[in-house]
């Protein structure tokens, strides 16, 4: 218990995949499995045998949507080759958009695929089936690219979840995504905090929270720039128009309220 405590709480310390590393992975993966680290990170956040149970009927690129239905496994005692299973849970199987970006490569990936008659989306060099094992090797040799060697397959199904909050979905839609019934295990394994984006949130609600104060606004001005008078009056009148601007606004709202009939 012990170990598996450590692992996972390793596995919760790797940051999110950047669109820099995430780029640099899918060129470096082989080009029959490369879509897959787009799709896990942009589309419902699959767990990797998902993602090898993936079948082209799964893609309604008409409605954008992608039915996530089955998973590739060794069995229920995990021993044996790769076969078509069962989701995880019940709650796994969903129904996701597609990005309008993706569709592209989607229409590509479906008309490239050396057997037209496998249903099977990622196609194995040998079998049927692509097994788990193949690709997460594809993947650990590829996250070398990016300069990343802490990341996991898992790392982009983190990555989707994390993204998605921080770019407005609430957190139901979130486990939606994700294929979750249990809020505690999004918020505990998924989500990730990011500091560039906690530094901006932070500056947005400073923003908010002290707009009324033109006292603040000559202390918020960017450096005047080069070039400019050296005695530094364009800045000085680029302050002062600013101060003036907010204490207009700060007037029109005083205003405004005592405009407002009593009762």
């Amino acid at each position: 218990m012990l170990i598996n405590n450590v692992q996972q709480t390793g596995r919760s310390s790797i940051p999110p995949v950047t669109p820099d590393e995430l780029y640099h992975i899918y060129n470096a993966m082989p080009g029959y499995t490369r879509l897959s680290v787009y799709l896990a990170a942009c589309a419902g956040g699959m767990r990797i045998g998902e993602v090898c149970g993936l079948m082209d009927t799964d893609f309604d690129l008409e409605n954008k949507v992608l039915m996530i239905r089955r998973s590739v496994s060794h069995g229920a005692d995990d021993l044996g080759p790769s076969r078509i299973g069962r989701l995880k849970t019940k709650g796994s199987r969903r129904t996701v958009p597609i990005p309008d970006m993706l569709i592209p490569l989607i229409r590509m990936h479906l008309e490239d695929r050396p057997d037209q008659s496998n249903h099977m989306f990622f196609q194995a060099k040998r079998g049927e089936i692509l097994c788990q094992n193949t690709l997460r090797n594809h993947f650990m040799k590829a996250r070398k690219a990016a300069g990343r060697p802490d990341l996991q397959f898992r790392t982009l199904r983190v990555t989707h979840a994390t993204r998605l909050m921080l770019d407005g979905s609430s957190l139901k839609e979130t486990m939606d995504a994700l294929g979750h019934v249990r809020e505690e295990t999004t918020l505990r394994h998924y989500l990730r905090a990011v500091p560039e984006h906690q530094r901006e949130a932070a500056e947005r609600t400073a923003a908010y929270l002290l707009s009324a104060d033109p006292s603040l606004a000559i202390a918020s001005l960017p450096p005047a720039p080069a070039g400019l008078d050296a005695d530094g009056d364009a800045g000085d009148m680029a302050a002062l128009a600013l101060l003036l601007g907010q204490v207009s606004t700060l007037m029109a709202g005083i205003a405004a309220r005592n405009a407002q009939p009593a009762g």
